[in-house]
C-alpha cells in the first residue's frame, strides 16, 4: 500500500467490527494502515434488512458520503452490498471492497463450475448471488429448506452470542 492510504470500516456491530479490525491489522502489519471507523446505527439498519431499500439506501449513502478521505471502504454486511449496488455512483474516490465481485473473480480463476452459498436465509435464497454467478456461468447448488434454517439459526446464535461449544463443533 502506498503511504498515506486509509481504510474506512463501517461499524455495524461489535463482533463484525472487531473481526474486521483484527484482519485489517494482520494484513497491514508492515504498513500500519490507519482505519477510520464510521459508526452506523446497526439497530436501525438491521430492522430494515434485507430489502427495505427505501430506508437502507439513504442511510448507506449518507455513511459513504462521509468517507471521502479514505481510499478503501469495507462494508461488513452482505445484504448491504446489495443495497450498495443500487446506489448511484459514489462521488468520493474511495473504492468499496465488494465480496460478490471478489468472489466471482476468485471463482473464475479457480474455474469453478458450481458453488454453495452460506449466509443468512436471505443470502442463501435470494436471486442476488444466483444472478451474479449466472453471469460467470457458475451454477448455484440449492440448499434444502432444512439446511437453510439450520445455517440461519446458527448465524443468529453467533450474532446474539448464544452459540454453544456444541454449536461450534
Amino acid at each position: 500500500m502506498r503511504q498515506g492510504r486509509r481504510i474506512a470500516l463501517l461499524s455495524l456491530g461489535e463482533r463484525s467490527t472487531t473481526y474486521y479490525l483484527s484482519r485489517i491489522a494482520e494484513l497491514s502489519v508492515e504498513n500500519d494502515v490507519p482505519v477510520v471507523l464510521m459508526e452506523m446505527n446497526f439497530d436501525f439498519i438491521n430492522k430494515h434488512l434485507p430489502c427495505n431499500f427505501l430506508e437502507l439506501e439513504p442511510t448507506l449513502q449518507k455513511g459513504l458520503n462521509r468517507l471521502s478521505e479514505c481510499d478503501i471502504v469495507v462494508i461488513p454486511n452482505m445484504t448491504l452490498h446489495e443495497t450498495f449496488d443500487r446506489l448511484p455512483t459514489l462521488s468520493p474516490a474511495a473504492s468499496v471492497i465488494h465480496p460478490v465481485l471478489e468472489t466471482l473473480m476468485q471463482l473464475k480463476c479457480a474455474q469453478a463450475s458450481k458453488v454453495t452459498v452460506l449466509g443468512s436465509a436471505h443470502t442463501m435464497t435470494s436471486s442476488y448471488w444466483a444472478n451474479a454467478l449466472r453471469g460467470i456461468d457458475v451454477k448455484l447448488t440449492p440448499l434444502s429448506k432444512k439446511i437453510v434454517e439450520y445455517v440461519d439459526a446458527f448465524r443468529l446464535k453467533v450474532y446474539t452470542r448464544t452459540e454453544t461449544s456444541e454449536d461450534i463443533r
